[in-house]
């Protein structure tokens, strides 16, 4: 297993409208560590998570995950990359309307180049409790529900690195500490890096890797 960081950020910057809304030095992510980023409303969460997941490009400065550097990719090279190296669970979680659990999660494995797997899609699902709900669509699930099939999309294709945008906003004490353990889990469970970005505070403690970042003026 190799030791090199699984994400490497060195001075990221990105405006937006001539106002500077992520400015970053350098940090670093052990293979197989668990981070969160914690921080306000406005204070470049949510666009450090998608500098880090090639979803935007920055301004300034270079993304590197698993040794490779984003700005050498680009188009469908990025997107086979992406899929083949990153898991997201989206704040929306977006998960496709006309399509079941189930197909869901064997999209994400044709999206990474992966084979289509039967026993390692009802084994995710399994393993987070919503196998039964295999056949049903996303808007026939709870939000709890919903937010465990998104998780299991976004590990089935065994990911090196988990990206998590604000997956407790919306949930009480209770709920975000298990959604948290919940990421934790599966993201050890296929030795995937975790990086979690959200202003709630209640589930800092339980990472090792805390990045905090300000509201710029």
């Amino acid at each position: 297993m190799s030791t090199d960081p699984i994400v490497v950020l060195e001075g990221l910057r990105v405006a937006r409208g001539g106002r500077t809304v992520l400015d970053l030095p350098d940090w670093a992510l052990p293979p197989g560590g668990h981070a969160v980023l914690l921080g306000p409303s406005g204070s470049g969460k949510t666009t450090l998570l998608h500098c880090i997941g090639g979803l935007i490009r920055p301004d300034a400065g270079r993304v590197r995950i698993a040794g490779r550097d984003l700005a050498d990719l680009s188009g469908g090279a990025l997107d086979t990359f992406r899929g083949q190296t990153i898991g997201i669970v989206f704040q929306t979680l977006r998960l496709v309307r006309a399509l079941t659990v189930t197909q869901n999660l064997q999209l994400a494995l044709r999206l990474a180049g992966k084979p289509q797997d039967a026993a390692r899609v009802h084994d995710t699902l399994t393993r987070l409790g919503v196998a039964h709900l295999a056949d049903r669509r996303p808007h026939r699930l709870s939000v709890g529900e919903q937010q465990r099939a998104a998780i299991a999309r976004a590990v089935v294709a065994r990911p090196a690195l988990i990206l998590a945008d604000e997956p407790t906003s919306a949930l009480d004490d209770a709920n975000a500490a298990a959604a948290a353990a919940l990421l934790k889990a599966e993201a050890e469970a296929v030795g995937a890096g975790l990086v979690i970005a959200t202003h709630d505070t209640r589930i800092a403690g339980a990472f090792a890797h805390v990045l905090r970042l300000e509201t710029r003026a």
